[in-house]
């Protein structure tokens, strides 16, 4: 790993935590008391809801490379994608189950009854979560150090630029998870 991949790497990594602590208070004060606890809510389930997509599986993915074992990356490789299309159809899944039965997601994920538009904004930035980590995981095996700190900083860059352009706007929840659901997907499949 060259000088510069690693730069960036970890100056990505401290922009990364100095945004979210200088971001708490603004975002708090901006949303108020129960849109924030809703935006703290789904940053908490992101992880595990990377869990139930990935399944582990982009960790795997590395480990079996560092092997060098070049036959058997290639088939975890393959299983990666297809874990992306199983993605799809729980997404699609869950989508489906949510205007079949419109409260019962949101009750589980925020104890409360919120509108479908929300629900299906809040599926689709979960997917796009765990699309641009597979993706970002894929530049990582393939010894694209530097392609995986850009993608890592473009990242971070999407998230700031939205929440600004929310805050500067004075627009939604739902908007801003929109935005970052539409611009991690794109941002993941420019790394594919």
């Amino acid at each position: 790993m060259n000088n510069f991949s690693l730069n960036l790497l970890t100056l990505t990594n401290i922009f990364e935590k100095a945004s979210t602590i200088i971001l708490i208070p603004i975002l708090a004060n901006y949303f108020g008391k129960e849109i924030f606890g809703f935006w703290t809510q789904i940053q908490t389930l992101i992880p595990l809801f990377l869990l139930i997509l990935l399944l582990n599986l982009d960790n795997f993915l590395v480990n079996q490379f560092s092997k060098k074992n070049i036959h058997e990356f290639k088939l975890h490789l393959s299983k990666i994608f297809l874990m992306i299309k199983v993605n799809i159809f729980i997404i699609i899944g869950l989508l489906i189950f949510q205007l079949v039965f419109p409260d019962v997601i949101s009750i589980i994920l925020f104890n409360t009854q919120e509108n479908s538009l929300f629900i299906f904004i809040v599926l689709a930035y979960f997917f796009s979560e765990a699309l641009t980590s597979t993706s970002i995981t894929l530049s990582k095996v393939s010894n694209s150090h530097s392609i995986t700190g850009m993608a890592l900083f473009l990242k971070l860059v999407i998230k700031l630029f939205c929440i600004g352009v929310i805050i500067i706007l004075d627009l939604s929840l739902t908007l801003l998870l929109f935005m970052m659901a539409i611009l991690n997907i794109i941002l993941a499949l420019t790394l594919i």
